[in-house]
Protein backbone atom coordinates (compact mmCIF):
# COMPACT_ATOMS: atom_id res chain seq x y z
CA UNK A 1 0.00 0.00 0.00
CA UNK A 2 1.10 3.53 -0.76
CA UNK A 3 -0.91 6.60 0.25
CA UNK A 4 -3.98 4.43 0.73
CA UNK A 5 -3.66 2.84 -2.71
CA UNK A 6 -2.86 -0.72 -3.74
CA UNK A 7 -0.25 -1.34 -6.42
CA UNK A 8 -2.94 -2.19 -8.98
CA UNK A 9 -4.58 1.22 -8.34
CA UNK A 10 -1.30 2.89 -9.29
CA UNK A 11 -0.12 0.83 -12.28
CA UNK A 12 -3.07 -1.31 -13.33
CA UNK A 13 -4.17 -4.88 -12.63
CA UNK A 14 -2.04 -6.69 -15.25
CA UNK A 15 1.15 -4.78 -14.38
CA UNK A 16 0.58 -5.31 -10.64
CA UNK A 17 0.11 -9.03 -11.21
CA UNK A 18 3.36 -9.18 -13.22
CA UNK A 19 5.19 -7.21 -10.51
CA UNK A 20 3.93 -9.64 -7.84
CA UNK A 21 5.18 -12.60 -9.89
CA UNK A 22 8.59 -10.96 -10.30
CA UNK A 23 8.82 -10.33 -6.56
CA UNK A 24 7.83 -13.91 -5.71
CA UNK A 25 10.44 -15.26 -8.16
CA UNK A 26 13.16 -12.95 -6.77
CA UNK A 27 12.26 -14.01 -3.23
CA UNK A 28 12.47 -17.72 -4.14
CA UNK A 29 15.80 -17.17 -5.90
CA UNK A 30 17.24 -15.40 -2.84
CA UNK A 31 16.00 -18.13 -0.46
CA UNK A 32 17.64 -20.78 -2.65
CA UNK A 33 20.88 -18.79 -2.78
CA UNK A 34 20.96 -18.50 1.03
CA UNK A 35 20.14 -22.19 1.46
CA UNK A 36 22.95 -23.08 -0.97
CA UNK A 37 25.45 -20.81 0.82
CA UNK A 38 24.69 -22.34 4.22
CA UNK A 39 24.55 -25.92 2.90
CA UNK A 40 27.82 -25.48 1.00
CA UNK A 41 29.65 -24.11 4.03
CA UNK A 42 28.19 -26.87 6.22
CA UNK A 43 29.26 -29.60 3.77
CA UNK A 44 32.77 -28.15 3.38
CA UNK A 45 33.19 -27.95 7.15
CA UNK A 46 31.86 -31.52 7.64
CA UNK A 47 34.32 -32.79 5.01
CA UNK A 48 37.26 -31.70 7.20
CA UNK A 49 38.85 -34.15 9.59
CA UNK A 50 37.84 -33.94 13.26
CA UNK A 51 41.26 -32.47 14.07
CA UNK A 52 40.94 -29.78 11.38
CA UNK A 53 37.43 -28.87 12.57
CA UNK A 54 38.69 -28.53 16.16
CA UNK A 55 41.65 -26.38 15.07
CA UNK A 56 39.40 -24.12 12.99
CA UNK A 57 36.83 -23.80 15.77
CA UNK A 58 39.46 -22.95 18.39
CA UNK A 59 41.22 -20.54 16.03
CA UNK A 60 37.97 -18.80 15.13
CA UNK A 61 37.57 -17.45 18.66
CA UNK A 62 40.69 -15.30 18.40
CA UNK A 63 40.31 -14.58 14.66
CA UNK A 64 36.89 -12.99 15.06
CA UNK A 65 38.27 -10.46 17.54
CA UNK A 66 40.11 -8.74 14.68
CA UNK A 67 36.82 -8.42 12.78
CA UNK A 68 34.82 -7.00 15.68
CA UNK A 69 34.04 -3.35 16.27
CA UNK A 70 31.42 -1.55 18.37
CA UNK A 71 28.71 -2.30 15.77
CA UNK A 72 29.39 -6.06 15.85
CA UNK A 73 28.57 -9.04 17.99
CA UNK A 74 29.54 -12.68 18.13
CA UNK A 75 26.84 -14.98 16.76
CA UNK A 76 26.61 -18.74 16.25
CA UNK A 77 27.13 -19.75 12.64
CA UNK A 78 24.12 -21.51 11.05
CA UNK A 79 26.46 -23.79 9.08
CA UNK A 80 29.07 -24.98 11.59
CA UNK A 81 27.87 -23.73 15.01
CA UNK A 82 31.18 -21.91 15.63
CA UNK A 83 31.32 -18.26 16.66
CA UNK A 84 31.04 -15.83 13.76
CA UNK A 85 30.82 -12.05 13.47
CA UNK A 86 27.56 -10.21 12.89
CA UNK A 87 28.32 -6.71 11.64
CA UNK A 88 25.69 -4.02 11.47
CA UNK A 89 24.64 -0.48 10.65
CA UNK A 90 23.38 2.09 13.12
CA UNK A 91 19.60 2.44 13.12
CA UNK A 92 19.21 4.73 16.12
CA UNK A 93 21.30 6.12 18.96
CA UNK A 94 19.27 6.05 22.17
CA UNK A 95 19.31 8.71 24.87
CA UNK A 96 22.34 8.26 27.18
CA UNK A 97 21.44 6.88 30.60
CA UNK A 98 23.29 7.56 33.87
CA UNK A 99 24.14 4.56 36.04
CA UNK A 100 25.82 4.45 39.47
CA UNK A 101 29.33 4.89 38.06
CA UNK A 102 29.07 5.55 34.31
CA UNK A 103 27.02 6.91 31.44
CA UNK A 104 25.58 4.18 29.19
CA UNK A 105 25.35 4.94 25.49
CA UNK A 106 23.04 2.46 23.74
CA UNK A 107 22.73 2.05 19.99
CA UNK A 108 20.25 -0.01 17.98
CA UNK A 109 22.00 -1.88 15.18
CA UNK A 110 20.55 -3.53 12.07
CA UNK A 111 22.49 -6.64 11.00
CA UNK A 112 24.19 -6.06 7.64
CA UNK A 113 26.72 -8.89 7.24
CA UNK A 114 27.74 -12.21 8.80
CA UNK A 115 31.21 -13.73 8.53
CA UNK A 116 32.31 -17.12 9.86
CA UNK A 117 36.08 -17.57 9.75
CA UNK A 118 35.66 -21.21 10.76
CA UNK A 119 33.67 -22.55 7.78
CA UNK A 120 33.91 -19.53 5.45
CA UNK A 121 30.20 -18.71 5.40
CA UNK A 122 29.58 -15.12 4.32
CA UNK A 123 26.08 -13.63 4.28
CA UNK A 124 26.66 -10.19 2.69
CA UNK A 125 23.44 -8.27 3.32
CA UNK A 126 20.56 -7.72 5.71
CA UNK A 127 18.28 -9.43 3.20
CA UNK A 128 20.45 -12.57 3.37
CA UNK A 129 20.53 -12.44 7.16
CA UNK A 130 16.77 -11.92 7.39
CA UNK A 131 16.03 -15.00 5.29
CA UNK A 132 18.59 -17.03 7.28
CA UNK A 133 16.71 -16.15 10.48
CA UNK A 134 19.46 -13.79 11.67
CA UNK A 135 17.94 -10.42 10.77
CA UNK A 136 16.77 -9.20 14.19
CA UNK A 137 18.12 -5.85 15.33
CA UNK A 138 20.40 -5.79 18.35
CA UNK A 139 21.53 -3.17 20.84
CA UNK A 140 25.10 -2.35 21.78
CA UNK A 141 25.97 -0.64 25.06
CA UNK A 142 29.06 1.45 25.70
CA UNK A 143 29.84 2.54 29.26
CA UNK A 144 31.62 5.89 29.46
CA UNK A 145 33.18 7.55 32.48
CA UNK A 146 31.13 10.69 33.30
CA UNK A 147 34.35 12.72 33.23
CA UNK A 148 34.95 11.71 29.62
CA UNK A 149 31.28 11.96 28.62
CA UNK A 150 31.02 15.59 29.78
CA UNK A 151 34.61 16.51 28.83
CA UNK A 152 35.61 17.39 32.39
CA UNK A 153 39.31 18.11 32.86
CA UNK A 154 40.27 17.09 36.39
CA UNK A 155 43.73 17.21 37.94
CA UNK A 156 43.78 16.38 41.69
CA UNK A 157 46.89 18.54 42.20
CA UNK A 158 44.74 21.60 41.47
CA UNK A 159 42.85 20.91 44.70
CA UNK A 160 45.55 19.63 47.03
CA UNK A 161 48.96 21.02 47.90
CA UNK A 162 52.00 19.33 49.42
CA UNK A 163 51.28 21.03 52.72
CA UNK A 164 47.68 19.82 52.89
CA UNK A 165 47.03 18.12 56.26
CA UNK A 166 50.42 19.11 57.75
CA UNK A 167 49.11 21.40 60.47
Amino acid sequence: RFCGNELEDLIGTEEAKAADEILVAAEAKLQKEIHDLISGAKAAFAALSAEERTQKTNGAVKDIKSLMDWKSLSRKCPACDAAGVMKGQVVKVLEPKATADSIEERTIIMPAEFICVCCGLHLPSHQHLFHAGMGDQFTTTNSVDPKDFYGIEFDPSDYFSDDYGND
